[in-house]
């Protein structure tokens, strides 16, 4: 009897533990990360969140075995300057071909990586086929982001 009580407080103290660190976790999610982008996987939640913040889309359209893809997600994309900007100014959409193969197709998209540049309300107003650096990236998105504001 003894030695099912000292496993059952053991079980008890580990459920604990980990409800504990459940708590932790989903904590640790809420706060907004500063070391890296905070991509959105669906793109009709990033459009709602869009037009209810004002701020305008960026949707990075990548592909599985694509070199300049993983060239992009490996430098543009971890650039601090770029992750501060977009995660402060933009709704980051990040959309796998493999998984949005019909949308990908009606956007009119046949090269990969490529970044679309939107309105809140996500009517397209740039389209940059190919590896596009932070600095270049960031100088377009600061172009969209100011003509917003006139």
């Amino acid at each position: 009897m003894r030695g099912m009580r000292v496993v059952g407080s053991t079980l008890v103290a580990a459920m604990m533990l980990v409800m504990g660190a459940s708590v932790t976790i989903a904590q640790d999610a809420e706060e907004p990360r500063t070391d890296a982008i905070e991509w959105h996987r669906d793109i009709d939640e990033a459009k709602k969140i869009a037009r209810d913040t004002g701020r305008p889309m960026l949707i990075f359209v990548t592909m599985q075995n694509c070199r300049y893809c993983t060239e992009m997600k490996q430098t543009t994309w971890v650039d601090p300057e770029m992750i501060k900007d977009t995660n402060e100014s933009f709704v980051a959409t990040y959309l796998d071909e493999s998984q949005n193969r019909e949308l990908v197709r009606s956007l009119g998209i046949r090269s990969f990586p490529t970044t679309l540049l939107a309105t809140p309300d996500g009517r397209v107003r740039e389209m940059v086929r190919g590896y596009v650096g932070a600095s270049n990236l960031r100088n377009r998105m600061s172009n969209l982001h100011d003509s917003l504001l006139r």
